[in-house]
């Protein structure tokens, strides 16, 4: 059986010798027929026609015209041989020239490429395949099987697939596969096997395509490792922060009972000894009251930070964003100073009604707090950002944040500014972030020093999808 792409040469001493011949014929009947031609024509002018039989000169000439016929005829028939020869020789070296173009073109691609035939003898393979079975031309792999390059274990499964291949005729398409190189390294080869027919449509072998992906599999059992790790490091992340939040929640809520007696243990001191404190005396009982009312604000600010978590169990609605904003603006009770100003369209989405109040006013009490001009604006907009998610906004005409504080500023107890220039904990934009995660969004500062700030907050149209 001849491998694909390959012809049979015929010696070209045939058609030399048939040539020769019948131009040796063409000659010959040509010559006889001038030789009879002229005896007729001596015979005409020596003898008396007359006298002459009809019959003979009958003969003569048709003789005559035979041999010219034939001579005629042979004549044709060797220049459609002529033609039709130099047509094959042509059709001959253009198919030659396509074969040794397929071949160049197939040992140039990196994949390993090989034919076989039905008892799974290479017919032909290019020479990315010779590297990988280490011979060095097709002569080393001709008629040889995968037995002669593999271990055993290895020849017996691609053997296996080949002959359920021929009984089904099914094309076995990229298949994983484990083998070894010829210096017997471990590799991983993508293969797909496809059988090729003969001219009667009976599968007479197999087309075969490897691509060597051993790194490419390395590279992905490395990066399932390393998500593996990570997510067993997520969870313990994700456990220390419970167990820190219950901890912050319980060390809190216990707080709660002792501040409040030293509140009442004060305030029972100046209201005994109203009349006799000293002018000094009574900045004492204040300081110990102003103190107390700091470490309680800062107490319910970490409650407020370790219920955060529990918070996303909560009842998670759709809300219609502007409404609900302008409710919880009533409820802040803002000063007459304040201006709202309203931009974009606000969608309805899903989410936490506690989460989404307690971002904004944070935002919105900040944005106030820190303003220092005679008329405090606050502009909220609304934009989307793709199908699914939403950016909202809240720009102040405040005293503004210096660029190299805004990655601390979201961080728990950071505070720019001493307790006496602004009241304060240090946690409510902790608060804002953590609570802005849990909705599965983001918050991002824009803002200078003295030129206000704007907040955004990217968060998404439905519960459990996460912005872009």
């Amino acid at each position: 059986m001849n491998a694909p792409g390959e012809t049979t040469q015929r010696p070209s001493g045939i058609r030399t010798v048939l040539l020769r011949s019948s131009l040796a014929i063409v000659l010959l009947c040509f010559a006889i027929g001038c030789i009879v031609a002229l005896a007729s024509f001596v015979r005409a002018e020596t003898t008396d026609l007359s006298t002459e039989h009809p019959s003979d000169l009958t003969f003569w000439a048709a003789l005559t015209g035979s041999l010219a016929m034939i001579a005629v005829i042979e004549g044709v028939i060797i220049a459609i041989y002529v033609v039709g020869t130099k047509k094959r020789r042509l059709m001959r070296t253009r198919t030659l020239q396509e074969r040794d173009l397929l071949r160049s073109l197939v040992d140039t691609l990196p994949d390993l490429v090989y034919f076989k035939d039905s008892d799974s003898r290479f017919l032909f393979d290019n020479v990315a395949h010779h590297r990988h079975l280490g011979v060095s031309g097709r002569e080393k792999t001709t008629g040889k099987t995968d037995a002669d390059f593999y271990p055993s274990e290895l020849a017996d499964r691609y053997h296996a697939d080949e002959i359920e291949m021929f009984k089904t005729g099914r094309p076995l398409l990229n298949h994983e596969e484990p083998t070894r190189d010829w210096e017997g390294r471990e590799k991983w080869i993508l293969t797909t096997k496809i059988p090729w027919r003969d001219a009667e449509g009976k599968i007479a072998g197999v087309v075969g395509i490897g691509r060597d992906i051993t790194e490419l599999k390395r590279t992905r059992e490395e990066l399932q490792k390393a998500h593996k790790e990570l997510t067993l490091k997520a969870e313990e992340v994700e456990s220390a922060n419970i167990e820190l939040s219950q901890y912050a929640y319980v060390v809190s809520h216990d707080l709660k009972a002792p501040l409040r007696a030293m509140r009442n243990y004060a305030d029972f001191l100046a209201e005994d000894l109203e009349g006799s404190l000293t002018g000094e005396q009574k900045q004492y009982l204040e300081g110990i009251a102003n103190a107390v009312m700091r470490a309680e604000r800062l107490v319910e600010d970490l409650l407020t930070l370790s219920r955060l978590g529990t918070q996303m169990n909560a009842s998670i609605e759709k809300i219609e964003t502007r409404s609900a904003l302008t409710n919880l603006i009533h409820s802040l009770g803002l000063p007459r100073d304040v201006e709202i100003q309203w931009e974009g369209e606000w969608p309805v989405i899903e989410t936490s009604p506690l989460l989404f109040n307690q971002v904004f006013q944070n935002l919105i009490l900040n944005g106030v707090k820190f303003n220092r001009s005679p008329q405090k604006r606050l502009v909220l907009n609304s934009e989307q950002l793709g199908h699914h998610q939403y950016q909202f906004s809240i720009s102040d005409n405040g005293i503004g944040i210096d660029p190299r504080h805004h990655s601390r500023i979201f961080n728990v107890f950071q505070r720019l500014h001493t307790s006496e220039e602004y009241e304060g904990t240090g946690i409510g934009l902790a608060i804002v972030r953590k609570a802005a995660t849990l909705m599965h969004g983001s918050v991002q500062v824009e803002s200078s020093a003295g030129k206000g700030s704007t907040f955004h907050i990217v968060l998404p149209s439905n519960h459990g999808q996460k912005p872009n």
